[in-house]
């Protein structure tokens, strides 16, 4: 590409970020959007078509997340996928927590810009009702 293809320097960069993306998100995982909390998580696993695999909140720290993403995996395997990107709101070290149990697991993982979903949020008139659980979907499909 590059000289008489008609893209610009931002279309080339725009793809190139596209492609390192996808790398992350390919179409065959399942995304597990999470919604962070002080002491309760929330986590649902989705399909391509936006489908909710499984679902769970437990009442604990991040730190006992690791568990959970095993599940998580678990769950996408058995629902035909290959494997499970994860993918949160940043919200600090416990972002940090999460990244870490997914290192481990060698799942990949990616933050989905908080003002992102504030507007999804908006677009799909979900602002009264905003639930964790409800968050995690919305993450994962943003994420997908």
């Amino acid at each position: 590409m590059g000289k008489g293809s008609g893209l610009t320097r931002g279309d080339l960069r725009r793809n190139e970020r596209v492609a390192r993306l996808r790398e992350l998100v390919p179409a065959v995982n399942a995304v597990a959007g999470v919604d962070l909390g002080e002491k309760k998580q929330a986590l649902a696993v989705t399909g391509a078509d936006r489908q909710v695999i499984a679902r769970r909140s437990p009442r604990m720290t991040v730190h006992g997340l690791g568990a959970v993403l095993d599940w998580a995996a678990e769950r996408a395997r058995a629902a035909g996928y290959a494997g499970l990107t994860v993918s949160c709101e940043p919200t600090g070290p416990r972002l940090m927590l999460l990244q870490e149990l997914c290192r481990r697991r060698d799942l990949p993982f990616v933050c989905v810009q908080p003002l992102v979903t504030h507007v999804a949020r908006e677009q799909e008139d979900l602002t009264g009702d905003k639930t964790d659980e409800g968050d995690t979907v919305l993450i994962a499909r943003l994420t997908r």
